[in-house]
């Protein structure tokens, strides 16, 4: 069975209707060539009625694409939302491949105590079919598989980490309110404690590491991890940006996003922009822990550009964030995860 799309569904009605049109001017002339009417008036009539029909029938193929890809937007700078509600609308985030599912396993053990009516969707990027049904015993967890076919080949390569900005946009023009975990988080509070303060930023929320491009400890400003052509690809003036008293360094592991009109137009569709072209996101001579680091220097860049003095010292939220989760890049506590079917052997 042939299947049509929306869009060329909507079109081909669109051709019939003018078609129909046409081929019934000539009968229409004939009878209105006794009335008198020229047959110049009688053309632009005709062409006035079908201009009609067209726009008609465009317009409602724009309409009805429009929600088809509707996206589920949460507007917080239009007023207060309420942040039980929000809460239970959050979705935690993560993707991960066969070498980090166990370090993975200790952070979905972590958000399952600390959150344990909170859905946890988990993107495959490459694990074994054996790991992947453990996983999917997990309680409150939803495994997809990434979909690498849809974009350019370099977005396979795992270590340009584009595949996790495409994730996260995906993810949220489908729930509209997700935090972004690493394999290496670990929850000890609940996010609800956090969700005020991203509203206060317009629906975006990272733990800052430092303030001043010029920092080097405890963690060295990824300023110095970014290449030249990711620096000329957003558009952001590196001599500048060192200068800048608001040069904050967001940990890209650890996100709390909201999908407002101001996350869609000054976070989403930059970032995106950047993880889909790779001149930006793994420009020539890139190398990670190296001298570059791909989607953390992107995000730096673009809250540099698109938010504007937003994050500072003076309404920093680093110990709210210390205060429910904490870092932990090994695997020693992966048998903390909960299973809702019987005992699996890892």
């Amino acid at each position: 069975m042939i299947k049509f799309s929306l869009k060329s569904t909507l079109r081909f009605m669109l051709v019939v209707a003018v078609c129909v049109a046409v081929g019934g001017m000539y009968t229409a002339w004939k009878s209105v060539e006794k009335a008198g009417q020229t047959r110049q008036e009688f053309l632009r009539t005709q062409k006035r009625a079908a201009m009609k029909i067209g726009y008609l029938l465009l317009n409602k193929t724009r309409n009805m694409t429009r929600a088809h890809d509707k996206k589920v937007l949460i507007d917080v700078d239009k007023g207060k939302p309420d942040f039980d509600n929000l809460f239970k609308h959050l979705v935690v985030v993560t993707a991960f491949s066969e070498n980090h599912y166990k370090e993975a396993m200790g952070m979905i053990g972590s958000a399952q105590k600390a959150m344990p009516q909170t859905r946890i969707v988990v993107f495959d990027i490459g694990m074994k079919n054996k790991t992947l049904q453990k996983i999917k015993t997990l309680c409150n967890v939803e495994v997809r598989k990434f979909q690498f076919q849809k974009y350019p080949a370099y977005v396979s390569n795992l270590a340009t980490y584009a595949w996790k900005v495409i994730i996260i946009k995906e993810a949220l023009n489908e729930f509209g309110a997700i935090f972004w975990s690493d394999a290496s988080v670990r929850f000890v509070k609940s996010l609800r404690l956090l969700v005020p303060f991203a509203c206060e930023h317009h629906g975006y929320l990272s733990r800052i590491h430092s303030y001043n491009a010029s920092t080097t400890k405890p963690i060295k400003h990824n300023y110095y991890m970014t290449v030249d052509q990711m620096y000329k690809a957003i558009g952001v003036d590196r001599k500048d940006y060192f200068s800048s008293p608001y040069a904050p360094h967001p940990a890209s592991n650890r996100q709390l996003v909201l999908n407002s009109t101001t996350v869609q137009r000054n976070y989403l569709q930059p970032l995106y922009a950047c993880a889909t072209d790779k001149n930006c996101i793994s420009p020539p001579g890139a190398k990670h822990g190296h001298n570059h680091r791909f989607d953390a220097s992107a995000l730096m860049l673009v809250i540099h550009k698109y938010f504007p003095g937003e994050y500072s010292r003076e309404n920093d939220h680093v110990k709210d964030f210390d205060d429910v989760m904490y870092m932990h890049r090994v695997s020693n506590d992966w048998n903390k995860a909960k299973f809702c079917t019987d005992s699996v052997q890892i």
